[in-house]
């Protein structure tokens, strides 16, 4: 019976403590969704946990008034005895004055407060006892009544303990409930599921048949393929052959087109050099005009010597022998290019005649179902003539590069030989005509003038180290043709 009370406190306590916390409006949520009994159960425990503790307050007040009044009463019966004390004092110290001498009014009036205060705590006493007494009676009844709450309160554990057990089994039964469901669905699943297995059966024995049905047309195809196999391979090779051969034709009108463009570029080079060549010529006739006017005799051999020199290049048999060699090897080029010309469009046409012999053996061997042999000696003497093009072409290539570098070559050394030249018998007429018009050549190391400090300047200067520098430099000036 005490592990009852004390389960029954233990749940009070929790309840109060859930309905009086930080989130009672979750605890108090959570009682309101219970169901009416139990709700109501526990709301009656509340309630009378509540009453209890009203009950055990107005039992602790009273206890602690009860305990006042207790030490009121002691505290005025010590002062009704004090007063009592002094009160007999006082007659007996009255008594001895009235027979021996009359008394004194401090002494009378003592005596009538002190009375008049005896009365007063008397009263104080009677009532003090009277309060007491109210107070035990009214600690009689609150016993009583926390006694009566304490048998509800049991009452009220029992019928939330049948609530909770009744929940309990209300739970397990919605369980169960809810298994038989779920078994009852997964029934239905298996009838489905045989039914489809029934079904699938029916369909592999369809597609058994089928299958059979297949493979028999599948023989049927694989013997039409083998048939076939011989003019498919044979149809391939001639296509990879015809292929092959574009290629080669596409390659050989690249090369074509590049040998062409490289004559293109070689006659550019050549019409630039020659501009250069008679910019030079201009330059020396024009520089020769301009000193002719101030010749003296010594000029007039320079002058001489010079065209000399320039009539003997013109004569020289080696620069012939070279401007021969240039236009034979321009002769030859341009031969060997009209014959290349003429090889590839031979073998273009040649081309096309067996593109259309593959096409019609394709076409004979789609309708009649006939084998035919493959033109090999044709495709042979094409291969072997492309492989004679392409060593014609290689051969052509290196000659035109070894020409065009030797005529570059040649142009450099030329234009080099010019411009020394010229600068030479500029600066050699220049000085003649300083020291004619200075008179002594030892003047021109001290200059008085900024002219004449040109002038030393300009007598003075080198020519630049590189041969080839001066020509490149004129011809990237030189405008394009």
């Amino acid at each position: 019976m005490n592990d009852t009370n004390e389960l029954r406190r233990l749940l009070q306590l929790v309840i109060c403590c859930a309905v009086n916390g930080e989130n009672k409006e979750f605890y108090i949520q959570g009682i309101l969704n219970m169901e009416q009994a139990v709700q109501q159960a526990v709301m009656e425990t509340i309630q009378e946990v509540m009453n209890e503790k009203s009950s055990e307050k107005d039992e602790s007040s009273l206890l602690s008034k009860l305990v006042q009044l207790e030490a009121e009463k002691s505290t005025v019966e010590s002062e009704l005895e004090e007063a009592l004390h002094k009160i007999s004092l006082l007659e007996e110290g009255r008594g001895g004055v009235a027979d021996g001498e009359p008394g004194s009014v401090g002494a009378t009036l003592q005596v009538r407060q002190l009375q008049d205060k005896l009365r007063t705590l008397q009263e104080e006493l009677f009532q003090s006892e009277a309060d007491a007494q109210e107070s035990k009676m009214r600690l009689v009844e609150a016993r009583k009544t926390i006694e009566e709450l304490r048998k509800t309160c049991d009452t009220l554990t029992r019928q939330a303990d049948e609530a909770a057990h009744f929940k309990d089994e209300l739970d397990i039964t919605r369980e169960e409930l809810r298994e038989a469901n779920r078994r009852a669905a997964s029934v239905d699943q298996l009838k489905k599921r045989a039914d489809e297995a029934v079904a699938l059966r029916v369909r592999c024995t369809k597609l058994e048949a089928d299958n059979a049905a297949c493979l028999k047309r599948v023989a049927e195809l694989e013997q039409e393929n083998r048939l076939n196999s011989s003019l498919r391979v044979q149809a391939e090779a001639t296509r990879n052959q015809s292929a092959e051969a574009s290629s080669r034709a596409s390659e050989l009108e690249l090369r074509a087109l590049q040998m062409e463009d490289e004559l293109k570029k070689t006659k550019a080079d050549l019409l630039v050099a020659l501009r250069e060549k008679d910019t030079l010529f201009a330059e020396l006739k024009r520089l020769r005009d301009s000193n002719e006017k101030e010749l003296t005799p010594p000029e007039l051999e320079t002058g001489d010597c010079l065209v000399n020199l320039q009539s003997h290049l013109h004569s020289s048999p080696k620069s012939a022998e070279r401007n021969g060699h240039l236009e034979l090897k321009n002769d030859t080029v341009y031969e060997v290019e009209q014959l290349y010309r003429g090889y590839l469009a031979k073998a273009l046409e040649v081309i096309r005649q067996l593109d259309r012999r593959a096409v019609a053996a394709e076409t004979a061997a789609a309708q009649s179902g006939e084998q035919q042999q493959p033109p090999d000696a044709e495709i042979t003497r094409l291969q072997a003539l492309l492989v004679e093009k392409e060593n014609i072409i290689e051969q052509l290539e290196r000659h035109h590069e070894q020409a065009r570098r030797q005529r570059d070559l040649e142009e450099r050394m030329v234009l080099t030989a010019w411009y020394h030249l010229g600068m030479r018998m500029n600066r050699a007429n220049t000085e003649a005509r300083l020291y004619q018009r200075l008179g002594d050549p030892q003047t021109l190391s001290t200059p008085s003038s900024f002219l004449a400090q040109q002038r030393v300047r300009h007598l003075h200067y080198s020519p630049p180290p590189s041969s080839s520098e001066v020509p490149m430099r004129q011809s990237r000036a030189q405008p394009r043709p």
